[in-house]
């Protein structure tokens, strides 16, 4: 579909693009900062027929890019009720990790998916379904992070009565972040992404505002960017320098030029 020269070209401007590294988590410190990839599945096409360039098989922690998949099992598992009796489909005003007043923004913020947990009996349901493990190297980093902003959302989420057992919501949050996948298994995992209020939740609200995109997109800060687009596939991108908002400069760079480069440029640009 695309020349290879083409998307060698790409990557390798995306590996010069500056940005930077999550300090407050010191094992993502550890990734080498000049790797991209871009890995895509044009589903209505063959299901099967993945492409991948530059960094494609090495494992990377998901961090928020579970959040689409929990919200997906929980409306599988829990139903809608379940969903909007803990959080709010309203824009970020402010971070996403913003401490909240009552219900949580929306699923894709840190406070919405640290909520939706209480409703798991453990992170294992989710691993087994996702088939994916857990980067237990990280998960002791991030819970060795003094400040932990994600705990005092878990208390406000108590203070409110949103969830029984905040430190066990959280843990819970923290497991499913650590979880690891390669490029190549989440744009295939990415095909259980079908609730059509799942979707349009991404699209809203995954990438808080800052990235101008109409299709589905989450982020997440070890440098991964997942794209839904609608009745084609999905598109994953990898390069570990953030943004100022925590998207991958680089994945934006490539997901723009691949979208504009095949034709899906009109979906670009936000309502």
């Amino acid at each position: 579909m695309l020349p290879s020269s083409q998307i060698e070209e790409w990557l390798a401007h995306a590996r010069a693009l500056k940005g930077d590294l999550p300090r407050y988590i010191p094992a993502l410190l550890k990734v080498h900062p000049y790797e991209a990839g871009i890995t895509w599945l044009a589903e209505t096409e063959d299901p099967n027929g993945i492409a991948a360039y530059g960094c494609a098989d090495h494992f990377v922690p998901l961090m928020s890019l579970m959040k689409p998949f929990l919200l997906q099992y929980v409306f599988d598992n829990f139903g809608a009720a379940a969903v909007t009796s803990l959080v709010r489909d309203e824009a970020l005003h402010n971070s996403y990790q913003e401490i909240p007043q009552g219900k949580p923004a929306n699923a894709m913020v840190n406070g919405g998916a640290i909520a939706l947990c209480e409703l798991l009996p453990s992170s294992e349901p989710i691993r087994q379904w996702l088939n994916c493990p857990i980067d237990q190297e990280l998960l002791e980093s991030v819970r060795q992070n003094q400040s932990r902003p994600n705990l005092a959302i878990a208390h406000a989420l108590g203070k409110s009565k949103l969830s029984s057992d905040p430190d066990q919501a959280l843990a819970r949050y923290e497991e499913l972040c650590c979880m690891v996948m390669t490029p190549r298994q989440l744009v295939q995992q990415s095909q259980l992404l079908r609730n059509q209020i799942v979707l349009e939740t991404i699209r809203r609200h995954g990438m808080y505002r800052h990235f101008p995109s109409n299709i589905p997109c989450k982020s997440a800060v070890s440098g991964l960017l997942l794209a839904k687009i609608p009745l084609w596939g999905s598109i994953v991108t990898y390069c570990p320098p953030l943004d100022q908002w925590g998207h991958s400069v680089g994945g934006q760079f490539l997901l723009t030029k691949f979208l504009e480069t095949t034709g899906i440029a009109p979906l670009l640009y936000s309502d």
